[in-house]
């Protein structure tokens, strides 16, 4: 929660590695070694490492960060950089051929409308005119 905006924040980090092998554990670190996750790789072309943040209410613990979300507050607490790079291992029978680090933030709108309904009234009027005109139409009928 942003005090001084009164509006919620919602955040994202991962690392995505493009990769190819056989069944064998991947292991993400900070590059000053610091273990950050730990995933089994089953052979997907693409393995995304990301992260989690546990908010606690009524707890001395305000929040607690796994994953690539612990890389991104240590990184806001300038214990480490991406320039400090990261560290993937891996055992020979997994190649990975690229890695990319993405972090997401963004505030979602004062109002969330929902598509399907900005044209209720519109459809509403429709449905009264035309039920109007059939009933006119089929009243006229019966006086034939």
């Amino acid at each position: 929660m942003d005090s001084q905006y009164s509006a919620t924040y919602y955040a994202c980090s991962g690392v995505l590695l493009n990769s190819s092998g056989t069944n064998a554990w991947i292991a993400l670190a900070e590059g000053n070694g610091k273990l950050v996750s730990r995933v089994f790789y089953r052979g997907q072309t693409i393995v995304a490492l990301n992260g989690q943040t546990t908010t606690y209410i009524n707890s001395s613990k305000l929040a607690a960060y796994n994953g690539t979300d612990l890389m991104v507050q240590d990184w806001r607490n300038g214990n480490w950089t991406p320039n400090d790079g990261i560290i993937i291992e891996h055992p020979k029978n997994v190649t990975i051929s690229g890695a990319r680090f993405y972090l997401g933030v963004y505030q979602p709108g004062v109002t969330t409308q929902i598509p399907e309904f900005d044209l209720l009234a519109p459809i509403v009027g429709f449905i009264a005119i035309a039920f109007v005109l059939i009933r006119r139409s089929s009243g006229s009928s019966n006086d034939d």
